[in-house]
C-alpha cells in the first residue's frame, strides 16, 4: 500500500509498505502514534529518535501554524477504522505541499522556537524527575487536559507548558502534578499540590546523583522513612554519612563481614573454632545495634551509630 516517509532535512517520498508491516508498527512501543481524524491520516513518530531530540518536523495544522513538533523519519498512512490504510493521491498530493519545506530548529534549554517566532516545550526524556502537568477542573469524561513536563522547569518553560492545556502561568495555581522519579522513594511524598520550587530543588539535587548514588539514597529512604518531601530532600544532600554494603543482603552475610573484619579473631583461631559461631544471630545483633537494614540495594546502616565489632 503507499505510504510516506518524511526523513529529516529532506523532502516527502512515497513509498510502498505492507498492510500487515505498518499495523505491527502502529502495535510497537517504539513509535507514538498521532492520529489526525479529520484527515483520516495517521504520523508514526519513533520514540526513540524523540529522547533523542533528532527534530524533523514541525507539524503545521490546517492553516499552515506550527501545532506541534515531530522528531526523527515519521510514517504517514492513511487511516481506516483507527488502523494503517493505504493513502489517497488527494491525500499523497496535500501532505506532500504541507512538509515538502523541511524544518530548521532552534534550541533554547527545553523550548525550541520555530522561525515564525512560535514556541514549544519539550520535557527532557531523561530527567531525573518527570511527570504531567494537569488541570483537574476541566476534566472531560473523566480525563483532564494534561501536558508532559519535567523538572527542573523555567518559568518560560512552565509558561508553554500551562498553554498546551488552555492555561496561563498566572493560573498555574489551579494545576496539578503527577511526577515519577528516578528513585521512587520520593514519589509517596510527592502530591499535586507540591510547589514548582520544590520540585525543581529535588530534581537539581537529583542530577548531581550519579546512578549508584540514586541506589544508595533509595536505601536510605527505605531505612529512615521520612515523613515529608523537605526532610528527604535533605537526606540526599548528606549520603556520605551512610553506608551501603551491596554484597550483603542477609544477617548471615552481615555475620560473615564482621569477623572478616577483625583480623586480630580470626588470626587467634588456630583451631577453627568460629566456624561453629551462629553468624546468622551475628548479623542480627549487629544489625540490631547499628539500626541498619537489608534492602534490595544491598545493607545500609548510617555511619554515626559506630563501627561493627565482631562479638
Amino acid at each position: 500500500m503507499k505510504a510516506m516517509r518524511i526523513r529529516p532535512g529532506k523532502k516527502p517520498e512515497v513509498i510502498g509498505i505492507g498492510l500487515r508491516d505498518a499495523e505491527a508498527r502502529r502495535k510497537s512501543e517504539r513509535f507514538r502514534v498521532l492520529p489526525l481524524e479529520k484527515e483520516d491520516v495517521m504520523i508514526l513518530e519513533d520514540l526513540r529518535e524523540r529522547r533523542k531530540r533528532n527534530w524533523n518536523r514541525f507539524l503545521p495544522d490546517t492553516e499552515g501554524k506550527p501545532f506541534r513538533i515531530l522528531a526523527g523519519p515519521l510514517l504517514l498512512f492513511g487511516m481506516q477504522e483507527g488502523k494503517p490504510a493505504p493513502l489517497t493521491e488527494e491525500q499523497i498530493r496535500m501532505w506532500a505541499e504541507r512538509l515538502k519545506t523541511p524544518d530548521r530548529f532552534r534550541m533554547d534549554g527545553n523550548r525550541v522556537i520555530h522561525p515564525s517566532g512560535a514556541e514549544f516545550y519539550v520535557p527532557n526524556a531523561g530527567a531525573a524527575l518527570k511527570g504531567v502537568l494537569l488541570d483537574p477542573g476541566q476534566a472531560d469524561g473523566g480525563k483532564s487536559p494534561m501536558a508532559p513536563v519535567s523538572f527542573p522547569i523555567s518559568e518560560e518553560e512552565l509558561e508553554l507548558a500551562c498553554r498546551q492545556i488552555g492555561k496561563s502561568r498566572k493560573e498555574s495555581g489551579s494545576l496539578q502534578y503527577r511526577c515519577t522519579c528516578c528513585v521512587p522513594g520520593y514519589e509517596d511524598l510527592l502530591t499535586g499540590e507540591t510547589p514548582v520550587s520544590t520540585l525543581n530543588r529535588l530534581a537539581e539535587t537529583l542530577e548531581r546523583l550519579e546512578p549508584p548514588d540514586r541506589e544508595k539514597l533509595e536505601a536510605v529512604l527505605l531505612l529512615e522513612r521520612p515523613a515529608e518531601l523537605a526532610q528527604a530532600i535533605r537526606l540526599a544532600g548528606t549520603l556520605k554519612n551512610w553506608e551501603l554494603q551491596e554484597d550483603v543482603h542477609g544477617d548471615r552475610e552481615l555475620g560473615e563481614r564482621c569477623l572478616l573484619g577483625n583480623r586480630m579473631l580470626l588470626a587467634g583461631d588456630g583451631g577453627g573454632y568460629l566456624r561453629y559461631l551462629d553468624l546468622e544471630r551475628l548479623g542480627r545483633d549487629v544489625r540490631i545495634r547499628e539500626h541498619g537494614l537489608h534492602t534490595a540495594y544491598g545493607y545500609v546502616y548510617r555511619k554515626a551509630c559506630g563501627k561493627k565489632q565482631a562479638l
